[in-house]
C-alpha cells in the first residue's frame, strides 16, 4: 500500500463519519409535520424527499459541509509530516512487545507441559505415587 493511498484511505474514512452525522443531523432537523402535510396533499414518500424535505435540510447541511471541507485541507498537510522514523518507531516498538509476548508463551508454555507430565503421573498410579503392583492386592 503506497502512503498516497494510505492517506487518502485514512482522510476519506474520518471525514465520512463526520459527513455522515451532518448529512443525519440535517435530514432530522426538519419537522415531521411537513412530511405528513404533504402525505395530506397526496405526495409519494419519494416526492415529498425530494421537494420538501431536501430542501429544508440542504438549508442546515451545506454550512457545516464547508466548515468539513475546510478541516479536510487542513488535514492533508498533516498528513505529509508524518515522519518514516515515526513509523519505524512504532514498528519496532510492537516487534519488542511480540518478542516480550513470545518469551512469556513459551514459558507458560513449559510450564503447563510440566504440569500436565505430573498430572499424568499421578493418574497412571491412582493419585497415590505407587504403581499398580504395590496396591496390596
Amino acid at each position: 500500500m503506497t502512503p498516497f493511498f494510505s492517506a487518502v484511505l485514512a482522510l476519506s474514512l474520518h471525514e465520512a463519519g463526520y459527513m455522515a452525522e451532518i448529512i443525519r443531523g440535517g435530514l432530522n432537523a426538519v419537522n415531521k409535520g411537513q412530511n405528513e402535510a404533504a402525505a395530506c396533499l397526496g405526495m409519494r414518500p419519494s416526492l415529498i424527499f425530494r421537494r420538501v424535505v431536501m430542501p429544508q435540510a440542504m438549508r442546515l447541511i451545506i454550512p457545516p459541509t464547508g466548515n468539513q471541507t475546510i478541516n479536510l485541507l487542513k488535514m492533508t498537510s498533516l498528513v505529509s509530516t508524518i515522519a518514516v522514523g515515526d513509523l519505524l518507531y512504532s514498528a519496532q516498538a510492537i516487534r519488542q512487545w511480540l518478542k516480550i509476548l513470545w518469551t512469556s508463551a513459551k514459558i507458560l508454555d513449559v510450564q503447563t507441559a510440566a504440569l500436565a507430565g505430573s498430572h499424568d503421573e499421578r493418574c497412571r498410579t491412582g493419585g497415590l505415587g505407587i504403581g499398580p503392583d504395590h496396591l496390596g492386592t
